[in-house]
């Protein structure tokens, strides 16, 4: 569920009851639909593993789910799905207003899947913490394409 201006904009195909017009939510509600995390992203050309391109067939219509292509017995690193079949890449934002974005449910060569990250998320530090990867900024979008990308 994507929030534009206080209204709820679920997947791309609706608003729910109470929703505010503006010309300012409609912009944004125009670039939603213009921006596809899926072909907008390219990933970094000095990654060790390769990120190979998604298949537009696999996306799910109306929203951005794709299912799991596999092919990453390779990878040193494995990322689990949640329940609902999402990648555990989340955006926090703190009460000063920095945001931060979150990776969970990884197993394997922590140091390795931190590099890999790292490369994606414009060289920024990351910060490893009990059953979760931190970094500073925006790179929700960015992670799961890369992770899409890798076969997750």
């Amino acid at each position: 569920m994507y929030r534009v201006n206080g209204g709820v904009l679920s997947g791309g195909v609706g608003f729910s009851r109470g929703f505010h017009s503006s010309s300012t939510a409609l912009g944004r509600l125009r670039n939603y639909r213009e921006w596809h995390p899926n072909n907008q992203w390219e990933p970094p050309r000095h990654l060790t593993y390769e990120a190979l391109p998604l298949d537009e067939a696999m996306i799910k219509p109306g929203t951005h789910w794709s299912p799991p292509r596999g092919g990453y017995d390779h990878l040193p690193f494995r990322v689990f799905r949640t329940f609902h079949r999402q990648l555990p890449v989340y955006n926090d934002r703190r009460g000063n207003g920095h945001q931060r974005t979150i990776l969970r449910r990884f197993r394997g060569d922590t140091k390795a899947l931190v590099r890999e990250m790292s490369k994606v998320c414009d060289d920024k530090k990351i910060v490893i913490h009990e059953g979760k990867l931190e970094v500073s900024g925006a790179y929700k979008q960015n992670l799961i394409c890369w992770l899409k990308r890798l076969g997750f």
